[in-house]
């Protein structure tokens, strides 16, 4: 091979390899302009002519019908939770910050009033729990809903929807 040969080679594997490059490294449309010119691909994957520029709407999400799984998108995080875990022979601790997704604007309000009453029920579901109880995806997912129910137990004017952790480090 001369020299001539190896920088062919070498300019098609650089074109070759810079879409690989912009899909691992760059977010899918973030060089595109949701534009259609001259030849575009339609939704079948074929290519059709199109004489004008159309934009194209953003596609929204499919609301669910149930009330339940929709998401309200309101978020209240609490303050980050440090507690002993119970019935352990050598002292071990779990850190915690949770985020509840609230079923109205009100709840907020109340979280706010209730603070105290908040962290209090949260300190004692958490302190409640033996290692095994939290080192497991299940046992994650029944203190969520353990700390759901004592919270909603609390609350007066709404519900909290859903329970997220941010942080959970258990040691």
């Amino acid at each position: 091979m001369n020299k001539k040969e190896t920088i062919i080679l070498l300019i098609c594997i650089l074109l070759a390899a810079i879409p690989l490059y912009l899909k691992v490294y760059f977010k899918p449309n973030m060089l595109s302009f949701n534009f259609k010119f001259g030849a575009a691909r339609t939704d079948t994957g074929t290519l059709e002519d199109t004489e004008e520029i159309i934009p194209q709407e953003p596609e929204e999400p499919e609301e669910d019908a149930s009330a339940e799984t929709a998401s309200t998108g309101i978020y209240n995080k609490l303050d980050m939770f440090v507690v002993n875990i119970a019935h352990t022979e050598a002292q071990r601790f779990l850190k915690t910050v949770i985020t509840l997704e609230l079923s109205d604007k009100k709840v907020v309000k109340e979280l706010a009033k209730k603070k105290t009453v908040v962290r209090d029920t949260v300190i004692s579901v958490l302190s409640s729990k033996d290692f095994p109880e939290i080192d497991d995806i299940n046992g994650k997912e029944k203190l969520r809903r353990e700390l759901i129910n004592a919270l909603n137990a609390k609350l007066e004017s709404g519900a909290v929807i859903n329970l997220y952790f941010e942080e959970f480090v258990a040691q």
